[in-house]
């Protein structure tokens, strides 16, 4: 078990103002910055956005530490020119499928547009925020790292690209409602088995969860439910600790990453980037940006009875067991069924191409 430390002090010297800074995020003058244009006039921002009716199920994946750091380099790290760090926190890696019952805008002027609903399937990677005190890695926060992200909402995909960079495509995903069995899950996505100019990038499949017996709501083989955000977040650690240690060896962890979890807060990180037009190998513009969210209702959290197989089709448009160290086919380390509604916030840009470094 990780030992939670006791709240780090930093010190005022110059040689750690570098590492105080990743933690800093980049807030350009209001004044500078041109108004988006929008179709309908409407001034101001749509976020926050209001997520409510989730119900879902997660699957707890083992990866690879060695992939997922590689990942991080290559999505956060690198391209900040380590201006930021993130460290995988664990091996361990979530999949997780969501019917969204209302995606819709907080703000009173976007309110009146509408709301959609969405289905959502996603890879979560638990990572650390870093920062170095004396030259010792500290994880400061807690941020959840999205690799891939599949939905089958339009206004989704064009929203989450833009505002916050999630790396969301579109797709068909099957999955159980509410008042069914989970035994089945699936996505199909646009995609390549393997690059050639012969290649036609079509609807394939893409992955599958199958449990192994049938399960109803309800059923008595039911596992443990937890109905606060607080004695959920216990419950998994508990859970997962018999199999080893949690967080990544020699990795302080401050105590604040665990207050965030134990209130449900879940902060996203993601690259957001444009290929650049005259020059598509460059980005015209790149930004690391954290996406916080936090449950407004938490109503339960039940750990699924059984084993859960996934599998991976293999797509060299789509490297996921390459990139998250993952089996092409392997049992899921604990499954969970989620009911519970949150509020996305307003981003935070922690690094930028081009963009200087000014205060709060």
């Amino acid at each position: 078990m990780t030992r939670l430390d006791r709240p780090v002090r930093r010190p005022r010297s110059s040689r750690l103002a570098a590492s105080v800074r990743l933690t800093a995020p980049v807030l350009p003058a209001t004044s500078a910055l041109p108004r988006y244009v929008n179709r309908w006039g409407i001034p101001g921002s749509p976020t926050p956005f209001i997520v409510k009716g989730i119900t879902g199920y997660c699957f707890v994946l083992e990866g690879q530490l060695t992939a997922l750091q590689d990942l991080c380099d290559r999505y956060l790290n690198q391209p900040s020119g380590g201006a930021v760090e993130y460290r995988p926190l664990s091996q361990y890696v979530l999949l997780s499928f969501v019917d969204v019952q209302s995606l819709s805008c907080e703000k009173p002027n976007y309110r009146h547009i509408g709301w959609t609903p969405e289905h959502e399937v996603a890879f979560w990677v638990p990572t650390a925020a870093i920062s170095r005190i004396r030259g010792v890695p500290v994880a400061e926060r807690l941020v959840w790292f999205i690799p891939y992200m599949f939905v089958d909402s339009p206004p989704a995909i064009q929203l989450g690209r833009e505002i916050h960079g999630f790396p969301k495509e579109y797709a068909w995903i099957d999955m159980p409602n509410h008042t069914s069995s989970p035994q089945r899950f699936s996505v199909d996505a646009f995609a390549v088995r393997q690059f050639s100019p012969q290649s036609r990038i079509a609807r394939l499949k893409m992955l599958k969860v199958e449990a192994d017996s049938p399960y109803q709501p309800g059923d008595r083989r039911g596992g443990t439910m937890w109905t606060t955000s607080e004695a959920a977040v216990r419950g998994i650690a508990d859970l997962l600790s018999r199999r080893g240690p949690l967080t990544s060896h020699g990795l302080r962890v401050a105590p604040s990453v665990l207050a965030g979890l134990l209130r449900w807060e879940v902060t996203m990180v993601c690259l957001k980037q444009t290929y650049h037009p005259a020059n598509g190998e460059y980005a015209d513009y790149m930004a690391i940006v954290e996406a916080p969210g936090h449950a407004t209702a938490f109503r339960r959290l039940t750990l699924l009875p059984g084993e859960h197989r996934f599998c991976l089709y293999p797509c060299q448009s789509h490297p996921i067991a390459d990139d998250l160290g993952l089996q092409q086919e392997m049992r899921a380390v604990a499954a969970f069924h989620a009911d519970y509604d949150v509020i996305l916030g307003n981003g935070q840009t922690m690094w930028a191409s081009g963009e200087p470094q000014l205060q709060r």
